[in-house]
């Protein structure tokens, strides 16, 4: 594959990706665009295709992202639920491609439109195990951390934030808007399990939150009140 391969004209592609969201990924990272519930692909980057071992566009649409995997049904579920128009999401999903696990970070976004269009751009990628095929890994640095932070517009009153745990839950990366607006030093946090700081400061009465990271899928809608550091 020495081009990018597409349904959808340049100009509405390129109209798609000036959205401010998208500026802190790395120019060149795997890029999905799609129409339609349920959803078909209409754009994927040579970067793209190499993620997903794909030959071309329809390899990609019925060989990959139109099973039973995890990471394909919530792709599915995010090109038709997102808001057109609405703010980007960070969304990390998990791919079983050829023996090996995949797990981008993908930054979504569907468009104003008549027929809104779905742009799922991969900040990071993640491979595991063997693989016969090329894979682009984009590594996450805190300061690239924080311009993915900073990029998700915020409603009115409102902050965003984002952290980055382990397997076992503990705090490997935090943007500098958290700590800015919480008063928790960086390095007091690394280290620590999430859920035993939430225990320890009575933010997940309700167990909400440690059911949610326990069921390693995606979830959203978890609300809980998390002190600052001088207790309010």
């Amino acid at each position: 594959m020495t081009h990018d391969a597409t349904y959808v004209s340049s100009e509405r592609l390129k109209a798609a990706l000036a959205d401010p969201a998208f500026a802190a990924v790395p120019a060149g990272a795997p890029l999905l665009a799609a129409t339609g519930a349920p959803m078909r692909i209409v754009h994927a980057n040579d970067a793209a295709l190499a993620l997903f071992a794909a030959r071309d566009l329809a390899d990609l649409q019925d060989r990959r992202l139109a099973g039973a995997d995890a990471g394909a049904r919530r792709l599915t579920e995010l090109a038709a639920s997102l808001r057109p128009g609405g703010p980007a999401r960070l969304e990390r999903l998990r791919f079983e491609i050829d023996g090996r696990v995949v797990a981008p970070i993908f930054m979504c976004r569907r468009t104003n439109e008549a027929e809104p269009l779905f742009i799922a751009l991969a900040a990071q990628a993640r491979a595991h195990g063997p693989s016969d095929h090329a894979l682009p890994v984009q590594a996450l640095t805190e300061p690239r951390f924080d311009a993915l932070s900073a990029s998700l517009p915020a409603a009115p009153s409102s902050l965003r934030f984002v952290w980055r745990t382990d397997s076992a839950h503990r705090f490997v990366a935090l943007d500098d808007a958290l700590t800015r607006a919480l008063g928790w030093p960086r390095e007091s946090l690394i280290g620590t399990s999430f859920l035993e700081f939430a225990a320890q400061a009575g933010m997940d009465p309700q167990a909400r939150l440690r059911e949610a990271l326990a069921s390693q899928r995606t979830w959203s809608g978890v609300e809980a009140h998390w002190p600052t550091a001088d207790g309010a």
